[in-house]
């Protein structure tokens, strides 16, 4: 499948508080899964894993699996911050058109943790 153009829908549930954005993307099958990518940020969704990769002022590459706890590191301008992710929900529906996908993880940076939950929806 050629990279297509597509609409992007992202629904994001932080600790309780919603935020939906919409966007143009870039679409594609890649080996295992599927790449959307989008402003400063490419995510790779696989049946087992989801990597989220961000560039630009804050930069990470966060690898979410379900059941897993994985570490990563935020470069932003004001330093490092090490955060901390455990995989709570994986679910993909996505097919050469487009689909969905939800993520869920807990996020912890020192003492803080924050519960987020995305819903992804692309149109290509």
């Amino acid at each position: 499948m050629d990279e297509q153009i597509g609409e992007l829908k992202i629904i994001t549930v932080t600790d309780g508080e919603r935020q939906t954005t919409k966007t143009s993307c870039k679409f594609k099958q890649i080996k295992g899964g599927y790449e959307i990518a989008f402003d400063d940020t490419v995510l790779r969704i696989e049946n087992t894993c989801v990597q989220i990769e961000r560039r630009g002022e804050m930069s990470y590459l966060m690898q979410i699996r379900q059941g897993i706890q994985t570490n990563c590191v935020m470069k932003t301008d004001y330093g490092e911050i090490e955060m901390s992710i455990l995989g709570k929900e994986l679910k993909c529906n996505l097919g050469n058109h487009g689909g969905g996908a939800v993520i869920g993880y807990i996020s912890s940076m020192g003492a803080q943790s924050s519960s987020v939950r995305v819903s992804l929806f692309v149109k290509a």
